[in-house]
């Protein structure tokens, strides 16, 4: 083998983003992460509340049902958020290590 073959390529050098995300000080960068999660989790919480509410006008029947199915609405929900955020670590994870 040849020395060319063997020679990594030059690293290019990190941006604003990733130097925030490796130097900034932790407290700051997580609530700045953390900050449009919630949002979403605070939507997802009024849009489960009004869906309730509609149920529960249209009777103790729809109610019922609404509870039966409920476990099962959610699992699927937890396990769709797990693969997404598992990807979207491992694509940053990756994109990290390659520079």
């Amino acid at each position: 083998m040849n020395q060319a073959a063997t020679l990594s390529p030059p690293r290019a050098l990190p941006n604003a983003r990733t130097r925030m995300i490796l130097e900034a000080p932790v407290l700051p960068t997580l609530l700045a992460l953390a900050a449009p999660n919630l949002v979403v989790m605070l939507a997802q919480a009024l849009a489960n509340f009004l869906e309730s509410y509609y149920v529960g006008l249209l009777g103790v029947d729809a109610l019922a049902g609404a509870a039966l199915v409920f476990p099962l609405v959610m699992l699927m929900m937890m396990m769709s958020a797990g693969g997404i955020g598992g990807g979207i670590s491992s694509a940053v994870a990756r994109s990290l290590g390659a520079g």
